[in-house]
């Protein structure tokens, strides 16, 4: 009886299941992927034939149809790099969650420039050295001028408007 020799340079052997399951999971993937709305998928490192193929499953009407083009999506998926398009949709999602965090530390920045702070003007004005210093501390007096104890300064209005506008502009915040 011959022992069969192991070749470390051949790749292991994968079970047919093995290989459906994977399958499927790119089937999930193309089905998220086009689910998801259309400028988002367009941030998307998808190759010209994915794209062809989801503008495909658009026009299709048919239940039966449209799983067998899934099918065809998974096929094309296997072909493409698929950990740089996962990468790509957990960055999408997290864009919303990271734009709200940065807007609530302007936030902050905001309240502390109208209360009366003046130490984050120079940490403002050292990040972002395109600023107007002149215009930004004549926003933050007239918006100083507006404040009133009594009414809470998360009420934008007038210069405190400008003024956040402004940081929102030299931060790139949009």
């Amino acid at each position: 009886m011959k022992k069969k020799v192991i070749d470390p340079n051949e790749e292991p052997l994968i079970s047919k299941s093995q290989l459906k399951r994977e399958m499927e999971l790119l089937k999930d993937l193309g089905r998220k992927i086009y689910a998801m709305p259309a400028k988002k998928r367009n941030a998307l490192p998808l190759s010209p034939r994915l794209i062809a193929a989801f503008d495909e499953a658009k026009r299709i009407t048919s239940r039966e149809a449209l799983r067998r083009h899934f099918q065809f999506v998974g096929k094309v998926l296997r072909d493409s790099d698929v950990s740089a398009i996962e990468e790509a949709i957990e960055a999408v999602e997290r864009a919303p969650q990271a734009k709200a965090h940065r807007l609530e530390k302007l936030k902050a920045l905001w309240l502390q420039l109208i209360q009366g702070k003046d130490g984050p003007i120079e940490s403002l004005v050292s990040e972002h050295p395109s600023t107007d210093r002149q215009k930004l501390r004549q926003l933050i007096r007239n918006a100083r001028k507006e404040f009133k104890p009594e009414i809470p300064p998360s009420v934008k209005t007038g210069h405190a408007k400008k003024l956040f506008d402004y940081l929102k502009e030299i931060t790139q915040l949009k």
